[in-house]
């Protein structure tokens, strides 16, 4: 059975007829429902951590098949959902019914409106006279700005040194970035250079908690301890990046807010307004802790369409005159096509299962990136993208993905660079490729450029000189399962965190 306005469905499901009337022209029915259960998403073993908060919330909406004012208490809630309490006697709400407009309120006049649907009810107390139903309710949509604001509660009820988005001080930010070695001499030349920019860049992304970007911060005592930045670099596709910790709480702190992101992604990852289809980072294969945390998720996933790595060749490009105009040799430089993106793909299905191109925005199918750049230039921040092909007697030999963004956004420059893919090193010369980087730099005014190079033995094969290597780790976190797994055993091994907390007593708001 289906219940509609004229604006929505407001009920869907199964439901037997206890009675109804006799009547040509109108009847009046008593339905019941079937079911005590509704699937609206699909299963999954590692789900949002429910917290019991103190004082408990009360949930607040019109009912909306009788348009009466309802109250009812919060028994426990988490980032994608909540369980409220009710009479068994005068129960209102059944599995499958909608609720457009629900106000979730929390002590000191804290309200956050958000569109839910039942999911659940069982009964409690079943065997005494005045016995209680619980309903599970899951959010469907809220305010992008409220559910930042919400879930950052919820991580800091959970602990009170876990913080989501909250004010930071810049400079105390800087000091701990040079405190952990994160900012090296090479970083720190880069970040000297253009330090007015990248101050005002910061500013934007850590004071106006723009809907682009997120941080997670865990503080000891007003100290920044560990620290997690994570960005929508790509229309779909989120960019983890910042991960530091300080001194000898480098491995409990760090994971803390390695806990953080999890559940944060776990909490957020199916509300449209995120755009979260995937989830990437790159680290250096040679640094410990993310190649444990992200390469050992990785193998133990052991399912590259879900979680996949790929390698990537490392140098920088500099245009050292003006008279450097980049020879092509025999080539030529076009704006890719989609035929050429789908030739792509084909060379990269031999190596993973597209999960990595797909992650970059440049599977044939994906969506523009309009309404993402467009956000950007909202915010008074920099983001274009664009794609070439280069070609030797009409045969594809590499893709140029071009990302310009503010100098700065992220600290290894890995967002304002040229990805080189190679398909055919046979066709392709050093001093080809080196002409295509620097025919872009000039008609994009850049001075010099970091490319990462695809795969990583082509720049073997081309004789190019590479400075380091990057790994990047791409997640679809529709199929988080895995990861939440393997994480889990690390943090319970390492720290305690999450529901741990709230199994001792209810945190306060």
């Amino acid at each position: 059975m289906v219940l509609s306005n004229e604006n929505e469905i407001l009920y869907s499901g199964e439901c037997r007829i206890v009675s109804n009337t006799s009547g040509c022209r109108t009847r009046e029915y008593v339905l019941e429902p079937t079911q005590d259960r509704i699937q609206r998403f699909e299963r999954k073993q590692y789900r949002s951590i429910r917290q019991e908060i103190f004082p408990p919330p009360t949930v607040v909406f019109e009912h909306p098949l009788t348009g009466r004012l309802v109250s009812l208490n919060v028994l426990d809630l988490s980032g994608c959902g909540l369980a409220v309490e009710e009479s068994q006697r005068s129960g209102v709400l059944m599995p499958g019914l909608m609720l457009p407009q629900l106000d979730l309120c929390l002590a000191g006049n804290v309200k956050f409106r958000c569109r839910a649907q039942v999911v659940y009810r069982r009964v409690m107390d079943c065997d005494s006279a005045n016995s209680r139903l619980k309903c599970g309710l899951a959010l469907l949509d809220i305010d992008v700005a409220d559910h930042v604001q919400f879930v950052g509660l919820l991580h800091h009820a959970s602990d009170q040194r876990s913080y989501l988005c909250n004010q930071v001080d810049m400079d105390e930010l800087w000091s701990f970035f040079f405190e952990t070695g994160f900012i090296y001499p090479e970083k720190y030349g880069f970040i000297h250079k253009n330090r007015e920019q990248i101050k005002q860049t910061y500013e934007t992304l850590y004071t106006r908690t723009p809907n682009i970007a997120r941080h997670f911060v865990h503080q000891d005592r007003g100290r920044i301890v560990a620290h997690m930045a994570m960005i929508r670099f790509y229309d779909t596709t989120w960019l983890i990046h910042h991960h530091a910790a300080l001194g000898n709480q480098t491995y409990r702190a760090g994971l803390n807010v390695l806990g953080q992101l999890g559940r944060f992604i776990t909490d957020s990852h199916r509300f449209p307004f995120m755009n979260m289809e995937y989830v990437t980072c790159f680290y250096r294969p040679e640094n410990h802790f993310p190649k444990r945390i992200f390469g050992g998720a990785c193998q133990s996933i052991d399912d590259p369409k879900r979680c996949c790595e790929t390698i990537f060749a490392y140098c920088r490009v500099r245009c050292d005159s003006k008279e450097d105009q980049g020879d092509l040799g025999d080539c030529r430089l076009s704006v890719a096509e989609a035929d050429d993106l789908r030739e792509l793909a084909s060379f990269c299905q031999h190596d993973s299962s597209g999960l990595m191109l797909r992650a970059l925005n440049l599977d044939p199918g994906a969506s523009d990136q309009t309404g993402m750049i467009e956000e950007f230039r909202r915010l008074g921040l920099r983001r274009e993208r664009s794609v070439y092909a280069l070609k030797s007697d009409e045969q594809l030999q590499a893709i140029l993905m071009v990302n310009l963004a503010d100098i700065g956004l992220n600290l290894s420059d890995l967002t304002n660079c040229v990805t080189l893919f190679v398909l055919d090193h046979r066709g392709l010369t050093r001093e080809a490729v080196h002409g295509a980087v620097v025919l872009l730099m000039k008609s994009l005014d850049q001075e010099q450029v970091p490319v990462l190079i695809y795969p990583e033995v082509a720049a073997e094969c081309l004789k190019i000189p590479v400075e380091k290597r990057y790994v990047m780790w791409s997640l679809v976190p529709q199929f988080s399962d895995g990861f939440h797994r393997y994480t889990d055993a690390i943090l319970r091994a390492g720290t305690k965190y999450g529901d741990s907390h709230a199994k001792r007593r209810p945190p306060s708001v």
